[in-house]
């Protein structure tokens, strides 16, 4: 089974979160029937999940974090290599054309 990249899982795991405070919360509103505004119940939730995240999602942002890492790692060694080899492209330009000028 193909695994979801860290990042994707724990943006999911994030809005599934988000999404069952909000329904807790709509629930005890229901229920209570006060009947508040849902922009705020909404407000409310994301900063629950915000905070229950932190503790609760720890392991996957910490995953979602090394993938990372290791992504821009491996960028800045490609950019390294590739300029690497510009450079020695462009040396052996130059070595070729002052060879071939006569002095």
């Amino acid at each position: 089974m193909n695994k979801l990249p860290p990042a994707v899982r724990y943006t999911l795991l994030r809005i599934a979160l988000f999404g069952a405070v909000l329904l807790v919360l709509v629930g005890i509103d229901r229920l209570a029937s006060t009947r508040v505004d849902i922009l705020f119940l909404s407000l409310v939730a994301l900063l629950l999940s915000g905070l229950l995240s932190y503790k609760l999602l720890d392991r996957q942002r910490e995953e979602m974090s090394v993938s990372i890492v290791e992504r821009v790692q491996r960028a800045k060694e490609s950019f390294r290599a590739a300029q690497t080899a510009e450079d020695e492209a462009d040396e052996a330009a130059r070595a070729a054309a002052a060879a071939r000028k006569p002095s």
